[in-house]
């Protein structure tokens, strides 16, 4: 198409979804038939996506033959609503036929097909129950309800293998389940199940998973592939280090590094043999000479330690080949037990549900699958097809958008940021596609790389770090071909302008330390910095992410301790069901009389019973009782829950034993191992098995090793007491790097990035991958052993492979969420701080600070580094001789410095002007005012803190004495000083119709804003010059109504002075409205001499 053309055919779409697309953009949105869109975070996909239907719509499209399909049902509605509004005004400005079909589909977006292939899947089951055979009525489970289905058919499954005396089947529970409550077994048969639903066809899985097994060629060259690559990158390593030792041959590390590098090159130059002969390689011993480099030494050390175990873990596998047939054989025998449970959990699951009337999500996609094998023609009814997200679909669900993307496709999503493997996404369908429309033609792949989002420096720093570390071999990508950024004058950008790193070094306090870091930075930020459209920053504008939830509790408590109000609500919550579980079996151990936690522990995982059965036991407790009381009544009971309750008070007295003799980590090891808790964890969604692993490590050991009372009081004192100041909906939003993805803030402090507990899979025992199958380990049942395996060595290697590639996804989803500021924090080990920008990472990443590192090592990333090695202020450089240093200066540079120096300014006239002015000079009030109602400052000044800091909920003299009582405990005000506060005037303001309102509504206390106006809008003088004026309003509430409060300790007898007050009020109006609102509804003056409002509009 010639630029003519193309402008002639753009005419024809309006409105403001078309006016600011890019080039690329306008590629997606103009383009027939398939479009693959690789959309960069911030690029604006979803617009490309609403102007691309808007285009189909006024092409003719009607908007009932279009599909949309989308991640989830918030997303819909963005989705409906995003394009309700560009259908609307591109309606307004359209002409004839055009017009008509925009105002047809606005009438007819409310029936429009836009929701999750969950939902579409389920209106074609209701539209084709008859051929399915089931029910037109089913109902769709939630997750809960699903797992309870599951549950019961497995136990059925499972009672008949034991009835039928199946030994494998009893060797598999004996071996995987030794505390019999075949806790493993299930999550094995569970995985197996929940991979083989979303597969079109999951019998093919199956059959892969049992013949890969006996594939020991292909077992063998997962592992020998990987150390072929680890060992080209210790070679690589090596060579670098020769060039910067000293030149010497009595050095000896030069001469340790040539051993290397030649037992490198006879690995990768002779093939398997060549590896086992090499893996017996013993290397000399060196220390490090007077003049030899550190870095050298440092890379030289990393290498050999790296390559001992690479060596290592050859030797591991690649056996005596007879061994190795033998292991695989008996492991064979057992998958096969595995699969045959899987086909039969199917098997009895689809028939209960199907009598039952039910179907869980699963089943929705399944059931449609059946239906386009069936030959059923599910995409007659589309014209057009759009899938967003693209990059987190499973198989299955690929295979039915295959089905329905037919003609014109258009998906949309993006490989880099595709994190939710665990929910068993395959980005490889992403790639695959691609691939696809690359080398055949069958449709276009366009690129967006322009980000609307964050600002350059930023776009800057994350280009450097995944230049360096994105490749397709560690994320499938090519970050520098294919994902980077584009941004305008690169080469002049600075990172350090709006991209901070800062690092911990103080030992067990560094975490705690690193929260009041945070705390202060957006303590010191807040009112002052300003987001990208000039509006002064609130905490609401802050976020703090981290890898897992459990990351957060230490820094969470120096924030908090730092006085920044947190929003981590149910992230706080949810973080914790591992931790929560396993401490109330704690403390029902300590102290079982106390009730919440011993009823929380019995209806954990660990204690098994429901709602209705603890129920019945707590109706029989008396009415000076406890609830263990009644569960030592119920122990009495000859009943199947007499019996339960007498097995649990069992497992506890026998674990009170060991309590008796084992420290506290080594107990809860220990219960994590009987019940398999680890195992369960895994299987229950996002980051929960991550932290019980970060719980576990975290518990200190000390005083409070010996002794679960010692631990309980030292976890509670560091879990913090949340803090129950009401600070309205201003405050910092936590979350996870998964919770945040799609989201974005003003500030955003990637937290934890020195924490190496991060991705965990399964248990060892036994791994499930789609692609890989099965991998377990060796039993030796006579002797109760176990070793580890070839297919439990290769499958453990694709899935460690698979899990780093999205570690580092999600560092790249964290990294830009930011508009205008990113902090990174972490408080490293001291090797991993040494280290630091000197020394590549030669194995795979354990944190997201070892990606920085080595883009600092590659000359990628230059930036200042801050190293805190004490609770002080003070910081020192990390790492100087990797960062960039100043040139001398230039003879240019010295002109214009003193050319600088030298300039007069010609207008003299205006420096009679003040460039900042306070709200309060303008108005007339800093001097006068307080002489005419007698109000002392520093009285004013108390009644004006605790309004800042009290909770509004606070009812009656009492409520505010209460919150009097804490400000002081809490440090915010001295021994004494709210003596001089009036108590019944502050509960008498907080009753007020006016504060009640703000009790329910986003408030914002004494926040601080900045704007420009004339001098003589200003009344200072005639001049038109600009000058700031600045001010504090102590109360903002955007409630039904927007209302600004005004707090004065004063009768505002004198009408002079109430006026300039007014005065005042209105620019405070004029400020918010401009920053902040649409609109200000009020103003209002509250005096706590006359215990009311008055009204600053009359």
């Amino acid at each position: 198409m010639d630029e003519k053309t193309r402008d002639t055919r753009r005419e024809r779409y309006k409105g403001k979804v078309f006016e600011k697309l890019t080039e690329a953009q306008w590629d997606a949105v103009e383009t027939p038939g398939k479009v693959l869109v690789e959309a960069a975070a911030g690029t604006g996909k979803t617009s490309a996506m609403i102007g691309r239907i808007v285009a189909k719509i006024v092409d003719g499209v009607p908007i009932g033959r279009i599909l949309v399909l989308v991640f989830n049902e918030a997303a819909a509605a963005e989705i409906k609503e995003r394009l309700h509004t560009a259908l609307f005004e591109a309606a307004c400005l359209a002409e004839g036929e055009a017009a008509d079909n925009l105002r047809a589909s606005i009438d007819d977006l409310g029936s429009a097909r836009i929701g999750t292939i969950d939902s579409f899947c389920r209106t074609v089951l209701k539209e084709n129950f008859e051929r399915l055979g089931i029910s037109p009525e089913f109902e769709v489970l939630s997750e809960e309800s699903a797992s309870a289905y599951l549950s019961e058919a497995l136990d059925e499954v499972f009672a008949a293998r034991a009835a039928a005396g199946d030994e494998a089947f009893l060797e598999l529970a004996d071996i995987l389940s030794p505390s019999r409550d075949e806790a493993n077994l299930r999550k094995c048969v569970e995985r197996m199940h929940a991979v083989y639903e979303i597969y079109p066809d999951g019998e093919e899985f199956l059959a892969r998973a049992e013949s890969n097994l006996m594939d020991a060629a292909r077992l063998e060259k997962v592992i020998y592939d990987s150390a072929i690559r680890g060992i080209a990158k210790v070679r690589e390593a090596c060579e670098s280090a020769r060039e910067s030792l000293v030149e010497d041959e009595q050095d000896k590390y030069l001469l340790l590094a040539g051993e290397v590098t030649s037992a490198c090159d006879a690995c990768l130059n002779g093939g398997r043999e060549a590896l086992t002969r090499a893996a017996g390689t013993v290397f000399s011993r060196a220390s490090k000479r007077r003049g030899s480099d550190t870095v050298g030494v440092d890379i030289v050390k990393n290498a050999v330690a790296r390559l001992k175990g690479i060596f290592a873990g050859w030797l591991e596998y690649a056996g005596d080949e007879r061994r190795v047939a033998a292991e695989l054989a008996e492991n064979a025998r057992y998958v096969r037990c595995l699969v045959g449970l899987t086909r039969e959990l199917d098997e009895r699951l689809t028939a209960v549900k199907v009598r039952d009337g039910v179907m869980s999500y699963a089943d929705l996609e399944r059931g449609a699958a059946r239906l386009v094998a069936e030959g059923c023609d599910l995409g007659a009814a589309y014209d057009c097809v759009f899938v967003d997200e693209y990059q987190d679909v499973n198989r299955l669900q690929e295979y039915l958008i295959d089905s329905l993307a037919r003609g014109d496709a258009f998906m949309v999503g993006d490989v880099k940021q595709s994190i939710y493997g665990f929910r068993l996404a395959d980005s490889g369908v992403f790639l695959d596609r691609g691939r696809r429309y690359r080398e055949s033609g069958e449709g276009k792949t366009v690129g967006f790389r322009s980000n609307f989002r964050s600002t350059p420096s930023i776009l800057k720093f994350v280009n450097a770090v995944f230049d360096a570390v994105m490749t397709e071999e560690s994320a499938d990508v090519d970050y520098r071909r294919d994902g980077r950024f584009e941004i305008k004058d690169e080469q002049s950008v600075s990172v350090g302008e709006s991209v901070q790193l800062h690092l911990f070094a103080m030992g067990g306090e560094s975490k705690y330390e690193e929260g009041k870091f945070i705390g202060g930075e957006i303590k010191r930020l807040r009112g002052h910095a300003v987001a990208r459209d000039g509006r002064r920053l609130g905490y609401g504008d802050f976020a703090v992410l981290f890898r897992t939830r459990t990351q957060a509790r230490e820094v969470l408590r120096g924030m908090k301790d730092a006085g920044v109000p947190v929003d981590d609500g149910s992230f706080a919550d949810e973080s914790a069901a591992p931790e929560r579980d396993l401490v109330n079996f704690l403390r029902v151990l300590d102290n079982p009389r106390n009730d919440l936690p011993l009823a929380g522990f019995m209806l954990s995982y660990f204690g098994n019973f429901d709602e209705s059965e603890l129920a019945e036991i707590a109706v029989a407790k008396g009415r000076d009782e406890d609830l263990y009381d009644a569960v030592l009544r119920a122990a009495e009971r000859e009943d199947a829950l007499g019996d339960k309750v007498r097995d649990m008070l069992a497992v506890l007295d026998s674990y009170r034993l060991r309590a008796s003799f084992r420290s506290v980590p080594a107990l809860i090891r220990s219960i994590i191992s009987d019940y398999a808790f680890d195992a369960y964890t895994a299987s229950a969604g996002e980051g929960l098995a991550d932290d019980l692993a970060a719980f576990v490590t975290s518990v200190r050991t000390g005083e409070c090793e010996f002794g679960i009372g010692a631990f309980l009081a030292e976890y509670d004192r560091s879990s913090g007491a949340r803090n129950d100041v009401s600070y309205g909906g201003d405050k910092v939003r936590i979350s996870t790097f998964h919770g945040f993805k799609g989201l974005q803030a003003p500030v955003v402090f990637v937290a934890g990035i020195a924490d190496t507990s991060g991705a965990r899979g399964e248990p060892d025992e036994v791994l499930i991958d789609g692609a890989a199958g099965v991998g377990m380990r060796a039993y030796d049942l006579a002797a109760r052993t176990a070793h580890t395996t070839l297919s439990l060595g290769a499958v453990k290697e694709i899935a460690a492979e698979k899990a780093a590639k999205e570690e580092m996804r999600l560092f790249y989803v964290a990294v830009t969420r930011p508009e205008s500021y990113l902090y990174l924090t972490g408080s490293p080990s001291a090797d991993r701080l040494a280290a630091f920008g000197r020394v590549h990472t030669l194995g795979r990443a354990a944190c997201p600070l070892d990606h920085i590192s080595d883009a600092v090592c590659d000359g990628k990333l230059n930036m200042f580094v801050a190293r805190h090695d004490s609770p002080s202020e003070e910081v020192s450089p990390v790492a100087a001789d990797a960062l960039p240093v100043l040139p001398e200066g230039r003879e240019e540079d010295i002109a214009a410095i003193r050319e600088s120096m030298e300039f007069v300014y010609p207008y003299a006239v205006s420096t009679s002007l003040a460039g900042k002015y306070s709200v309060s000079a303008t108005s007339g009030t800093d001097e006068e005012t307080v002489g005419v109602f007698s109000d002392k400052a520093d009285e004013g000044t108390l009644y004006h803190r605790v309004m800042e800091n009290i909770d509004f909920a606070a009812e009656g003299r009492e409520g505010v004495l209460a919150e009097f009582d804490r400000m002081t405990r809490e440090g915010l005000f001295a021994e004494g000083e709210l003596d001089a506060v009036d108590a019944d005037a502050i509960a008498a303001c907080l009753a007020t119709p006016v504060m009640r309102e703000a009790r329910k509504s986003v408030c914002y206390r004494e926040k601080p804003f900045l704007m420009t106006m004339t001098a003589r809008e200003a009344g200072q003088g005639d001049s038109d010059d600009a000058v700031v004026i600045q001010g504090v309003i102590d109360l903002v509430i955007d409630g039904e109504k927007r209302t600004i409060v005004d707090f004065k300790n004063s009768a505002l007898r004198s009408k002079e002075a109430l006026e300039k007050y007014k005065k005042q009020l209105k620019l405070y109006k004029r400020a918010v409205e401009g920053a902040l609102f649409a609109k200000v509804d009020r103003i209002l003056l509250y005096s706590f001499k006359l215990g009311k409002f008055v009204d600053a509009d009359d």
